[in-house]
């Protein structure tokens, strides 16, 4: 299961950006994250999969877990090896649908193969 609870975001030490967002998602669920621009949909999930550092950001409060283990204070790298990845995609490029499915894939195959 990924538990996030409570948790807060800052970006350059100052702007805080999520504030107290818990979410449990059981293990094989598909999910959808809605919301409008802003709301902090990318930086959830960037928190998640280890990438906050990129832009300066960090949790500063509250946990993120992974099957009991705190995952939030490990590298991308670390995660992944979890079997949790983001794919970043530029949705305006031709066939951006099938590089992300491909790329989804390539992460499924890999961690089935370890």
């Amino acid at each position: 299961m990924l538990e996030m609870n409570n948790v807060e975001v800052v970006y350059s030490n100052v702007i805080l950006v999520l504030r107290g967002v818990s979410l449990q998602l059981p293990d094989e669920a598909i999910v959808c994250l809605l919301g409008s621009n802003g709301s902090g949909k990318s930086t959830s999930l960037k928190a998640i999969s280890g990438l906050l550092h990129t832009e300066l950001g960090e949790v500063s409060h509250g946990h993120i877990m992974f099957d009991g283990e705190t995952i939030h204070r490990k590298s991308p790298e670390e995660i992944a090896a979890l079997g949790i990845t983001q794919v970043l995609v530029n949705g305006e490029e031709q066939h951006s649908e099938e590089i992300a499915l491909r790329s989804v894939e390539d992460g499924a195959d890999h961690w089935r193969a370890t």
